[in-house]
This record gives structure tokens, C-alpha cells and sequence, in this order.
């Protein structure tokens, strides 16, 4: 579902008093995850008279990350797993007095980072949650969570394809594949920047796998076996891919305001608007749409794990007449 679909569902579950004790999000835990469950909880905890206004210090304080009944718990950056010693101050958190007497939340980020003791302790809390207490624990792969644990939560998948996006270098590595090298028709054009895009994200991930590799040898608090070590490096590699995605789909939204002859200050790119402006000129309508909707096809292909290549492949081929 949508952000927007999960967000009216979760506010019409408060409304009703019929809240889960806790919510596993399926989403990239440092993007749309963390997002969307900020708020939620800003709707949660804002006093004022139409929750969440944004603005008043308990919004803030949320948007944040400081608001003193919210407690985040992550993976220590080191091991990339959540531990039995911080998960038991996380809980000792919870069941503390609620700051401001009313709900208190706690956020896993990386959720699939729990270790065996970790995820047991958490269950017992699950299982017996202190009152006006909310869990969300965000994970791009729930599947590797204890099936006890997903049994007591209420399960939201969210597809965002306008999620946060990639970083400024990888932004401008995505716009030279889109542009330079899609300078070329036909069949050429196509598969030229099918193979950068594909080269592109090989290369990131290979980056990512050394990352995770040399840091499981550093760690010697943690025993890290191969399979734990493939899913970080996946989780990893799925969310850096999924933010790259949404700053390509931002890319061609840019282009499709700038056919329709819409405003700079709406566009995602705006530091790059020649660059928009020149490729916007050699768009119609039509063709803006059909880059958008090739994008979100590549976003649900990769989500069903289809191989990367034949995927832009068969993107960039359609996109120039030819698929």
C-alpha cells in the first residue's frame, strides 16, 4: 500500500481505539519507514486542535528524533546486529513512566538485525506490553523476522516510489547515465544505458559487500556467520538501490512538470533545470508519461527479485520504441 493508504488506516485504528501493541513496516528502514512512522507518531503525540500541525514542539521534537517518549533502537554500526544488552535498556525504556502521560512508542530501525536473545526479549515485552505503549519495527525484510514476533504485530507494506532519494554524488552519476549516454537512439541508446545503470549499481554493491565484510572481521563482540552476513549486505544494497530508483523517478517527474509547463520551484532537480529543460524540449506528453511509468515497472520487477540487466534492459528498450 501507499504511505498515504497505511497512514489513514493506522489514524482510523486510533480513532476507533482499535490500535495493534505493534507494527511491522515493510519499507527501507532509513527512508520511507522511518518516514511514515514518524508521522504517524507526530499525529500520535501532537496536542494540538488538527494533529500533526508540524510546527509545535512535540512535531518538531518527533521529526527530530527527540521526543522524550520515543525510543529508537538500531543496529550497532560496528556488528550490524541488535544486541540482548541494548535491547534490555530499550525495554527498561518502555516501561518507564510515560514523560508526558500519554503514549509512549518505540522504533527497531533494522528490525531484521535481531539476534536470537534480542528477538526472544523483545517477544516476552510483546507479548505483555505496558499500557498506551506502541511498537513499530521497520525492516526491508521482514521475512527474516521470528515468525512469534510478526504473529502479534500488524503487518504494513509500504511502496513508496517518491522515497527519499539517493545522496547529491549519486545523483549526478544517475544523471550522466540518463543523459550523456541516452543521447543515442534506437537499440544502441537503449541498451548503452541499460548496461551504465546496471554497471552502476554492480558496482555500489560490491562496494557495500567490502563495507559489510571488512567490518564482520573488525567486530570481535559479535560472531557474524555467512547467511547473517549475506542479508546485511542485501539490506543494505536494497535500500541504497531503492533511494537511486526514487531519485531516478524524481528525474523524469522533473521532466514531466517541465513538458507540462510547470513551475521550477516544483522540481526535485531544480539545480540541474538546463540540463531538464534541454531533454524536456525533446519530450511530448506522452513519452514524459512513458518514462515514469517504465521507471515504476523497473521499482516492481526488482522488488520480485528479477535480474537487474534484463530489467533496464527491457526498460530502456521500451522507453525508445523498440520493446
Amino acid at each position: 500500500m501507499t504511505p498515504e493508504h497505511a497512514y489513514v488506516s493506522i489514524v482510523h485504528s486510533l480513532a476507533s481505539g482499535r490500535l495493534a501493541q505493534g507494527y511491522v513496516v515493510a519499507a527501507p528502514p532509513r527512508g520511507s519507514g522511518e518516514t511514515f512512522v514518524k508521522r504517524v507518531l507526530s499525529r500520535l503525540l501532537c496536542r494540538e486542535a488538527q494533529p500533526p500541525c508540524g510546527v509545535c514542539k512535540r512535531c518538531v521534537a518527533v521529526a527530530k528524533g527527540t521526543h522524550p517518549d520515543i525510543h529508537w533502537l538500531e543496529p550497532q554500526k560496528k556488528s550490524r546486529v541488535i544486541g540482548i544488552e541494548p535491547m534490555r535498556e530499550f525495554l527498561h525504556e518502555m516501561n518507564t513512566t510515560s514523560f508526558e502521560g500519554g503514549w509512549k512508542a518505540g522504533v527497531i530501525s533494522a528490525a531484521d538485525c535481531l539476534n536470537a536473545s534480542s528477538a526472544n526479549a523483545f517477544l516476552k515485552t510483546l507479548e505483555e506490553p505496558p499500557e498506551q505503549t506502541l511498537f513499530f519495527l521497520l525492516t526491508d525484510s521482514p521475512q527474516r523476522l521470528m515468525p512469534t514476533i510478526i504473529s502479534r504485530c500488524q503487518r504494513l507494506v509500504i511502496d513508496d516510489h517518491a522515497g527519499s532519494g539517493a545522496d547529491a554524488e549519486d545523483c549526478q552519476a544517475l544523471i550522466h547515465i540518463l543523459t550523456e549516454v541516452g543521447r543515442a537512439g534506437g537499440i544502441a541508446g537503449a541498451l548503452g544505458r541499460a548496461d551504465r545503470l546496471a554497471g552502476f549499481m554492480k558496482e555500489r554493491k560490491t562496494e557495500i559487500e567490502k563495507e559489510e565484510k571488512r567490518e564482520a572481521k573488525d567486530d570481535t563482540d559479535e560472531n557474524v556467520d555467512k547467511e547473517t552476513l549475506e542479508a546485511r549486505i542485501g539490506a543494505r544494497y536494497r535500500e541504497w538501490r531503492h533511494g537511486v530508483l526514487c531519485s531516478m523517478l524524481n528525474w523524469y517527474r522533473d521532466i514531466l512538470v517541465l513538458v507540462c509547463g510547470g513551475e521550477t520551484q516544483y522540481l526535485s532537480f531544480n539545480a540541474d533545470v538546463d540540463t531538464l529543460r534541454q531533454v524536456a524540449g525533446e519530450c511530448s506528453y506522452r513519452q514524459a508519461m512513458e518514462q515514469i511509468q517504465a521507471v515504476e515497472t523497473i521499482v516492481t520487477q526488482l522488488n520480485r527479485n528479477l535480474s537487474e540487466s534484463l530489467v533496464f534492459e527491457h526498460a530502456f528498450l521500451k522507453l525508445n520504441g523498440n520493446g
